[in-house]
């Protein structure tokens, strides 16, 4: 048994008993309001159902465990909820909203008006509203949905270009006195519609991070002192990757390349700042004239002018973040001819502390 436990834990924890059903099992939020925890299946089927496979007859998923949850077939997934008790372990489950098969929309098998295989949840502090992002190929463009938890009613927020998906959605309900929602488009074109990459319109096949906002900040979001505007700094700087016409192209392994380098990159300078990396927003993309160049710039929340001060330093020092940069480059781009650190800047609020160019890299 001590074997068993470690080599086939899921199967394991089924014979003692444990609910080991659940498909496709995507994000989790805490709603602080109802003491509720809300989490996203991106297709209900297989072990869900009750000796079912898809909405088939099937005994290929229930025949090793207590087959505690039967439920019907839903392609377009749900999100759940589960309240909690005082130290936070969940005593039920219900669904919260689903989407509704549909295909009367030419190439989408969900309905347009509601969410298809939800994937990240976060709730949103002063809203009393969750945000929905999907990973799906039942709508032709995935999207970003706002529900609002009060009136149960779902509202279109965001959209991303055909065959990609969307990612990290959150909510910040604190920065420089406004709120704003940050996401992440992955991998245009890189599921579906690859033809469609070089129509006028397409956004290319470069991956985005970015922020919905400013959004007017709730009173009760911020902090009696004003702590927000005192204390919050936002460090700025774009990283310049000088690449080989090798990996500037929209090739699905080229942009994966330059995605695994943007999430080094925040990784590194994270590191530097010693902060989480749900404090960086990054946006890449392409630049120069055969598109050789990537651009990767961040936005680096801290908590003080003296920390800020201490990253723009570090960031100024001329060996530092390209020596540990440099290698993963020429690993994910090939061959590397260059990485240049521009445009470093503190912001406060409003107000611009200027940095020295001449030191810069």
């Amino acid at each position: 048994e001590k074997a068993a436990a470690f080599f086939e834990p899921r199967r394991y924890a089924a014979y003692l008993g444990a609910t080991t059903e659940g498909s496709k099992w995507e994000g989790i939020t805490f709603d602080p309001v109802r003491n509720r925890i809300y989490t996203a299946l991106s297709v209900v089927r297989q072990g869900m159902e009750d000796f079912g496979r898809s909405g088939r007859n099937s005994s290929s998923y229930d025949g090793a465990g207590p087959n505690d949850v039967r439920v019907d077939y839903a392609p377009c997934g749900c999100v759940y909820a589960m309240d909690v008790d005082a130290v936070y372990s969940p005593y039920n489950m219900y669904p919260l909203v689903c989407g509704v098969a549909d295909n009367s929309v030419p190439d989408n098998s969900c309905a347009m008006d509601g969410i298809s295989e939800p994937d990240n949840v976060a709730y949103v502090a002063g809203h009393d509203a969750l945000l929905i992002g999907e990973d799906t190929g039942n709508h032709q463009n995935d999207a970003v949905w706002l529900y609002d938890l009060t009136t149960a009613s779902l509202t279109r927020v965001a959209t991303t270009p055909f065959g990609a998906e969307t990612t990290s959605v959150y909510w910040y309900p604190k920065m420089g006195g406004s709120s704003y929602i940050a996401f992440t488009v992955q991998h245009p074109y890189g599921e579906s519609e690859q033809s469609r990459i070089t129509e006028p319109e397409s956004f290319g096949g470069a991956g985005a991070s970015g922020l919905i906002g400013p959004i007017p900040a709730l009173a009760d979001t911020l902090e009696s002192t004003n702590l927000c505007q005192d204390q919050v700094y936002v460090v700025a700087v774009s990283i310049f990757f000088n690449a080989s016409q090798l990996c500037s192209s929209q090739s699905e392994p080229c942009a994966a390349a330059r995605a695994l380098l943007q999430y080094k990159t925040d990784r590194v300078l994270g590191n530097l700042a010693d902060v989480d990396p749900s404090n960086i927003v990054s946006f890449m993309e392409l630049t120069g004239d055969n598109l050789n160049i990537m651009r990767v710039r961040c936005r680096i929340l801290l908590p003080t002018l003296a920390v800020a001060t201490d990253m723009v330093n570090a960031l100024q020092k001329s060996e530092f973040v390209p020596s540990l940069l440099f290698e993963s480059a020429t690993l994910l781009l090939g061959s590397t001819t260059s990485i240049q650190l521009v445009g470093i800047h503190v912001r406060r609020v409003s107000r611009v502390v200027a940095v020295d160019m001449s030191k810069m890299v």
